[in-house]
C-alpha cells in the first residue's frame, strides 16, 4: 500500500487509488475532520440564525428617526453591514444586488464574493490551494467567514462584535478583523472536533480578549513553522523512499 504525508496533519498516511503524486495528500481522517468541522457550526454555536430572524426584518433594520432606541437599530445596522455588507456585480449568475444579507444562504454567495481568489478552487472542489505563503482549505476558509457572520448577525456571543469594534478601533482593517474572529472560532471548533471539549463560553471569551496579541503573535511564527513542517515533509519522504526499496 502506498503513502504520502497528508498536507494538513503532517503524518505519513495510507494514499487512495485515486491519489495523483504531484497533488496535496489529505488524508482520510483530516477529510472526516473537515466534513465534521462543517456540519457542527449550528450544533456548537446554536441555530443563531433563527435568532437573528427574530432580531431584525430582512435586510435589517430600518435607520431611525430619532425615536427612542434609534441608537441600538444603527448599532445594529453597522453590526449587519460589517458581517456582509451589500453588494453589486454577479457570482457567475447570481446578481448580488438581490441577494439578502440576514439570509444565511444568502449569506454564503455574499462572502464568497468577497473571495475571488477562492471561487474556482470551491467550484473545482479542490481540498488545498496555496495563496502566497499559504496553504489553505478553500471550504473551511468560507466555513469560518459563515460562523462569524453568523456569530454578528444575531450578536450572540456579543463579545465577538465588541471584540471587533476593539479592533477595528486599533486601526486593523475590517477584513483581518474577520480573519481573526475566524481564528477563535476554529479553535473552538477544533476542540470540539479534535479533542473533543464541549463549547465553553469562558475559553472563547479569553480567545477574543486574548486578540489581536495571539493572531499576531501566530502570523510572527507562520514562517518558522512552514519552515519546520518543509523539513518534516522531507524527513518523511525520505523513510518513505527507504521502505518502498525494502
Amino acid at each position: 500500500m502506498s503513502a504520502a504525508t497528508c498536507g494538513c496533519c503532517q503524518q505519513l498516511k495510507p494514499t487512495g487509488p485515486k491519489h495523483v503524486g504531484s497533488e496535496l495528500f489529505i488524508c482520510a481522517d483530516c477529510e472526516r475532520v473537515a466534513t465534521e468541522f462543517i456540519a457542527v457550526q449550528d450544533e456548537l454555536f446554536g441555530s443563531v440564525e433563527d435568532r437573528a430572524r427574530n432580531q431584525a426584518p430582512a435586510h435589517g433594520p430600518s435607520a431611525g428617526s430619532g425615536a427612542a432606541g434609534s441608537v441600538d437599530q444603527v448599532s445594529d445596522e453597522e453590526r449587519y453591514v460589517f458581517a456582509t455588507p451589500p453588494m453589486d456585480g454577479h457570482l457567475e449568475e447570481i446578481d448580488l444586488a438581490f441577494l439578502d444579507p440576514s439570509d444565511e444562504d444568502d449569506r454564503h454567495f455574499l462572502i464568497l464574493a468577497e473571495h475571488p481568489e477562492l471561487q474556482r478552487a470551491i467550484r473545482d472542489e479542490q481540498k488545498e490551494i496555496r495563496l502566497g505563503n499559504q496553504i489553505i482549505n478553500p471550504t473551511l476558509h468560507i466555513t469560518m467567514h459563515e460562523i462569524v457572520a453568523n456569530q454578528l448577525w444575531a450578536n450572540n456571543p456579543p463579545e465577538v462584535w465588541e471584540t471587533a469594534q476593539r479592533l477595528v478601533a486599533d486601526g486593523y482593517e475590517r477584513h483581518e478583523v474577520l480573519h481573526m474572529l475566524c481564528s477563535v472560532a476554529s479553535g473552538e471548533v477544533f476542540d470540539a472536533l479534535k479533542h473533543e471539549q464541549p463549547h465553553d463560553p469562558d475559553r472563547m471569551r479569553a480567545a477574543l480578549d486574548a486578540l489581536p496579541g495571539s493572531w499576531e503573535e501566530l502570523r510572527d511564527r507562520a514562517p518558522e513553522e512552514r519552515h519546520e513542517n518543509r523539513a518534516e515533509r522531507r524527513a518523511a519522504a525520505r523513510i518513505h523512499r527507504r521502505g518502498a526499496r525494502g
